[in-house]
């Protein structure tokens, strides 16, 4: 009975140990071609991925197995109006553009943002949307991830050397588009970047600097 006693204590003190949240970005690359600055109206941009399903995550540097997961993140598109303006205050354009979806859908269209849905094949998550503008004007497509994602129940981080349970927890989704190569240049002449004024804000940096895509649509 006192064995049993001792057992019954030493499990109760494991479950009452507090867990340690792990908070976890993770990186999503995507490619938009043709990659030039410019493109005419009527001709086609393509968004595509393939994307293994083994991850990279920001923070550690390691990768996660990440198995048929909805990241429900959007696709944004602006028209980039004023270079007095901030980036996140130039309006949004999706409607004006068209779109093709071969690969992977956009369920919703939305002023700025529409949601944007990979298809998981092949242990790779893809996808190959078609955008055509339809008006000339320098444009911006970018990336936004969810404010909330659950992610205990698609990676398991352990415990920590004391026993307590390691839980993941979400902070954001980090795209990268072209690798970097994004036309950044044409995108600064036409609007503040608030991560040039504060180059250590690595969430800003990311969002502006390496998710985005800007390109001038001639006729």
């Amino acid at each position: 009975m006192i064995f049993l006693s001792i057992s019954f204590f030493a499990f109760r003190c494991e479950e009452d140990k507090s867990p340690e949240f792990v908070f976890m970005i993770f990186e999503l690359p995507f490619n938009v071609t043709p990659g030039n600055d410019y493109i005419n109206v009527g001709d086609t941009l393509w968004i595509t991925s393939e994307i293994p399903d083994t991850i990279h995550e920001y923070y550690s540097g390691d990768y996660y197995k990440i198995v048929n997961f909805d990241f429900s993140f959007s696709l944004g598109i602006r028209k980039l109006v004023s270079g007095g303006f901030n980036f996140g205050d130039q309006p949004g354009a999706t409607a004006q553009f068209n779109f093709i979806q071969e690969i992977g859908s956009i369920p919703f269209f939305g002023e700025t943002f529409s949601d944007f849905k990979l298809v998981y094949i092949n242990e790779k998550y893809v996808s190959k949307i078609g955008i055509i503008p339809q008006s000339t004007g320098v444009y911006c497509l970018n990336f936004l991830g969810p404010s909330q994602l659950e992610l205990k129940s698609v990676t398991d981080l352990g415990r920590t050397l004391d026993g307590r349970q390691r839980i993941p927890a979400y902070e954001t989704l980090f795209f990268i588009i072209n690798g970097g190569n994004n036309n950044l240049s044409l995108l600064r002449e036409n609007c503040i970047l608030s991560s040039d004024s504060n180059p250590n804000n690595y969430r800003a940096f990311y969002y502006e600097q390496k998710g985005t895509f800007t390109f001038r649509v001639v006729e």
